[in-house]
């Protein structure tokens, strides 16, 4: 009797003592959620309703300009349009084919990068404010420096090309070289950024790990391993 006495009275401890600590989690929630509150409202009316919205109006036929098109419904004939239409699969391909070639691109250099800054003592402060530069760049102004490096007549990497093949080459006049200095461009302004993010990832890495390799004396790729 004794003890289903005393198992009872700690039952109802515990259930006192979990009640008193959900009343006081629910205090620090409505303590801190006022200051939240704001910020959320923010995200909703910036990100969610102009989603929300575009997402109801790619329903209807609507358009500021066209006349006749106030907002009827027509269900998903814009989608079927765009599927059928041959412009649009292209630039899908065009644009996957892009992805793809800049950021295996990217993660190969940068892992170079960051392999050469783990590597680098106490002169890697140099080496790191020259790689943040590119990133600091806009995309207008690198496409403004990759028009003037690759214009045919006075562009630097124009005049290297003619100086090596003897021929001047319009590099943004065909659509392969225009697709090439793009990524091109982009690479060159990403990969500092994904050697950053490498390099970071390697000073996390326990240092009998990273120096594994070379006491043992594997081959170089097995160090990423």
């Amino acid at each position: 009797m004794d003890r289903v006495t005393s198992s009872a009275s700690g039952a109802s401890l515990g259930v006192l003592a979990s009640g008193a600590s959900s009343r006081r989690r629910g205090r620090r929630v409505s303590s801190w959620l006022p200051f939240l509150a704001p910020a959320v409202i923010v995200l909703l009316l910036v990100g969610v309703v102009p989603l929300v919205t575009a997402l109801q109006m790619s329903f209807t036929s609507f358009s500021y300009v066209l006349p006749g098109r106030t907002g009827q419904w027509i269900g998903t004939e814009n989608y079927t349009s765009l599927l059928s239409n041959g412009a649009f699969l292209g630039a899908i391909g065009r644009t996957i084919a892009f992805t793809v070639s800049a950021v295996v691109l990217e993660l190969a250099i940068g892992l170079l990068l960051a392999t050469g800054l783990n590597a680098t003592g106490r002169g890697r402060g140099p080496l790191l404010s020259l790689l943040i530069i590119p990133m600091i760049l806009t995309p207008v102004i690198v496409g403004l420096m990759f028009n003037f490096a690759l214009n045919p007549q006075f562009g630097p990497i124009a005049s290297i090309i003619r100086g090596g093949t003897g021929s001047s080459v319009d590099i943004l006049g065909s659509p392969m070289g225009a697709f090439a200095a793009l990524v091109l461009a982009d690479v060159w302004q990403w990969s500092s950024f994904m050697a950053l993010m490498l390099w970071a990832g390697m000073q996390a890495l326990p240092p009998r790990r990273s120096r594994r390799p070379r006491s043992t004396g594997p081959r170089r790729c097995s160090a990423f391993a």
